[in-house]
C-alpha cells in the first residue's frame, strides 16, 4: 500500500531519517514511559523515548487532564 507515491517502507526510512537515524528507541508499554523513566533512558544513551499514550479528545478538551497525565521539561526539547 502507497500513499502519495512513497510505499510504506520509504515512509518509514524517511522518518528514520528525519529523526537523525537513532540507534536506540525507547518505547516501552504499560503505563511506563512518564517524565522520569524517559529522562533516565537519555541518561544512558536512548535517543528517542515515547510519551505514554494520550486520549486525544479528551488531551485537547480538558487543561486538568492535560496537566495530570502529560509532563515534558526544557532537557526534552530537542531544538538545543
Amino acid at each position: 500500500m502507497s500513499r502519495g507515491g512513497d510505499s510504506i517502507l520509504e515512509r518509514a526510512w524517511s522518518h528514520w531519517s528525519r529523526l537523525g537515524r537513532p540507534e536506540l528507541i525507547i518505547a516501552p508499554i504499560g503505563d511506563n514511559s512518564e517524565l522520569p523513566f524517559r529522562m533516565h533512558c537519555w541518561k544512558y544513551g536512548t535517543a528517542a523515548a515515547d510519551t505514554p499514550v494520550l486520549h486525544s479528545r479528551i488531551f485537547t478538551e480538558n487543561k486538568k487532564y492535560r496537566s495530570q497525565e502529560f509532563t515534558t521539561c526544557k532537557d526534552e526539547d530537542d531544538e538545543d
